[in-house]
């Protein structure tokens, strides 16, 4: 049985996976992979269709290719004002990835 934080995480997690639910509701420390082999380290999320809104962005140990180089011109970035990514993007997605 899951155990929802708040009203609308069953209806995203149908479509989205509990993870992305729990992120919407419960700002945290979360991991998405992409298709393209980058990794995203986020805090929280937001539904809007198909995409998703990520807040707290950042490249400090994320956004590394499969073979371990870094994208975006090898710098580090911090998406201030978070980013979208659709959901035929997303390849995986963890809650806590270094632990909690």
């Amino acid at each position: 049985m899951d155990v929802f934080v708040c009203a609308e995480e069953q209806t995203i997690a149908q479509k989205w996976g509990n993870v992305i639910a729990k992120a919407c509701c419960d700002d945290f420390y979360f991991a998405m992979g992409l298709k393209t082999g980058a990794t995203v380290y986020f805090g929280s999320a937001k539904v809007n269709g198909d995409w998703v809104h990520l807040n707290s962005v950042n490249t400090s140990g994320g956004w590394a290719g499969l073979n371990g180089t870094q994208l975006l011109d090898n710098r580090d970035s911090e998406f201030d004002r978070g980013m979208d990514v659709h959901i035929s993007a997303i390849a995986w997605v963890a809650d806590a990835p270094h632990g909690s």
